[in-house]
């Protein structure tokens, strides 16, 4: 990577699209009404079987007209969100980096609004903004007229010294509203590419020193668009059982890989809550499994932790699944 000065300015912005051909054109506006213009454009195509690629093509000469480099590519193949968001970032030079998903949009002052926040606050590392969720249909012409509702109601408490621990528990930082200083992704590294909730993961690597310091910009600056077959939708699709299958495998995943930086009793209540979440989820939709996940999975962690979890709580406010539990395992 070429190695900038602050004084440069020069923001990148990393455009990934899968099969968006239906948002990609919003999107792409969002980006080309940006009123700060030392801007670098970066966007992947991950190797989509629809239109995107061809209508990403055809929007290149407007963004080439207005900002001084603007690359586009396709990937030979499908490479996933974190090996392809790993791609682009090897090819940026800003240093301010911004990840756009190729179904969601920016406000036109999303980018002046960080770069004057970043001036006046050389201690923070990562700028979360505000943003809206936007219901599937609606285009970015239709935005301004739009009522929208907000994804933070109040605001997020990032405090540095206890926002790991309640990062472990729940993720609290609106990720497409995020833009990171270079040096963060410098000093720690790019996201994992065995977890596919890649961004969780990398809020909890980078706050864990507890010398990370991420500022909130109280402004919806981000039109978070809701995609029904994103990793973390709940929209029952054709999707539905195998995008859940992955979500709570990268939940463990996470769970697991920071564990040994938490305290025992935050693990235990944590995982807990994912091991009934998980087998709800199978008793609900893969019956077939549900089984195997008790005997495999919960039961034999609350054996081990049940001093921890406390009988109170299992036997009562869980009651109900605590009986089904004990029916399959004897």
């Amino acid at each position: 990577m070429m190695g900038m000065t602050d004084t440069d300015g020069l923001v990148s912005i990393e455009i990934i699209c899968y099969n968006h051909e239906k948002y990609i054109e919003d999107a792409l506006q969002s980006v080309l009404a940006q009123t700060y213009e030392n801007l670098e454009i970066i966007i992947c195509d991950d190797f989509s079987t629809d239109r995107s690629w061809e209508l990403i093509q055809a929007f290149l000469p407007k963004l080439q007209k207005k900002f001084n480099k603007v690359i586009a590519f396709q990937n030979p193949r499908n490479l996933g969100v974190t090996p392809a968001l790993n791609k682009l970032l090897e090819k940026t030079r800003g240093v301010v980096l911004f990840a756009l998903s190729g179904d969601d949009m920016m406000a036109e002052n999303y980018i002046a609004e960080v770069m004057q926040v970043y001036k006046e606050h050389p201690e923070a590392s990562v700028f979360v903004s505000n943003g809206y969720h936007v219901e599937e249909k609606v285009k970015y012409a239709e935005l301004a007229n739009a009522s929208l509702p907000l994804w933070y109601k109040k605001n997020p408490d990032f405090n540095k010294d206890t926002l790991f621990e309640r990062l472990y528990w729940q993720n609290c930082v609106f990720a497409p509203g995020v833009s990171v200083k270079r040096t963060v992704y410098d000093d720690f590294g790019f996201y994992d590419t065995d977890i596919c909730i890649e961004d969780l993961e990398f809020w909890l690597r980078i706050s864990r020193t507890k010398e990370t310091k991420f500022i909130y910009i109280d402004k919806p600056l981000i039109f978070y668009r809701k995609n029904p077959n994103s990793v973390s939708s709940q929209e029952k699709n054709e999707r539905y059982i195998e995008r859940n299958k992955v979500y709570l495998a990268g939940c463990e995943k996470i769970i697991e890989k920071y564990a040994p930086y938490v305290e025992k009793d935050l693990y235990v209540r944590r995982k807990w809550e994912h091991l009934q979440r998980e087998w709800i989820f199978y008793k609900m939709n893969v019956p077939e499994a549900e089984t195997r996940i008790l005997k495999e999975k919960l039961y034999p962690f609350i054996k081990e932790n049940w001093h921890t979890i406390g009988w109170k709580q299992l036997v009562g406010y869980y009651r109900k699944y605590m009986i089904a539990l004990f029916n399959k395992i004897h």
